[in-house]
């Protein structure tokens, strides 16, 4: 599947969402990713939504479930002694 990546400024409780688009030619996803974080950051954000699309988690009706096995699963990163992924 295609992505498209936009760097914008979001809220800073946001690091980035994913919306995919289903079209004839075949399905293709955009990620926007928080300009207001670091690039470290934003890589751990594009991972996070990347793990996403290839679970196919987009699909499923739990999103709380969903973003809680990614968080306990996916990747992890440390700055400044904070944990996100």
């Amino acid at each position: 599947m295609d992505i498209n990546v936009i760097l914008t400024n979001l809220p800073c409780g946001v690091r980035g969402f994913t919306k995919i688009t289903a079209e004839p030619e075949g399905d293709f996803a955009t990620t926007v990713l928080n300009a207001r974080l670091t690039h470290e950051m934003n890589v751990v954000s594009y991972q996070h939504e990347a793990d996403h699309i290839k679970e196919e988690d987009i699909q499923k009706d739990d999103i709380d479930t969903v973003e809680k096995e990614r968080h306990e699963h996916g990747t992890v990163f440390k700055e400044k002694g904070k944990t996100s992924g």
